[in-house]
């Protein structure tokens, strides 16, 4: 094995991965424990996660049952406070060619 010359020889991960990252488990840790959230292990090309719902376990019912529900989602992170307006929070750092894509599917498309 050689020797490292210096530090600038080593991978560097990068603030917007780092990011992106947290975002993720963020809105993970929020999606109730009877859906299932799956990864995307394509290149992303604005969806992050595809969700299938299920229903929530009652009393009446011995297991979770399948609902047939499914919804893409894209997961933005950013670290600077979101502005809220007229009870609407304004992100306008969203592409439009993400929007166009979204537009495009069937099924229910969350940006997060």
């Amino acid at each position: 094995m050689g020797k490292v010359r210096n530090e600038t020889t080593y991978p560097k991960r990068i603030e917007s991965h780092r990011i992106d990252s947290l975002a993720m488990r963020f809105v993970r840790a929020k999606f109730p424990s009877y859906w299932i959230d799956r990864d995307l292990s394509e290149r992303d090309y604005g969806i992050d996660l595809a969700i299938e719902i299920f229903n929530q376990k009652n009393n009446s019912v011995d297991s979770e049952t399948s609902t047939g529900l499914l919804s893409l989602i894209q997961v933005k992170g950013t670290t600077i406070p979101l502005e809220k307006r007229d009870g609407y929070y304004k992100f306008s750092n969203f592409p439009v060619r993400t929007l166009n894509y979204a537009m495009q599917f069937k099924i229910p498309f969350i940006l997060i």
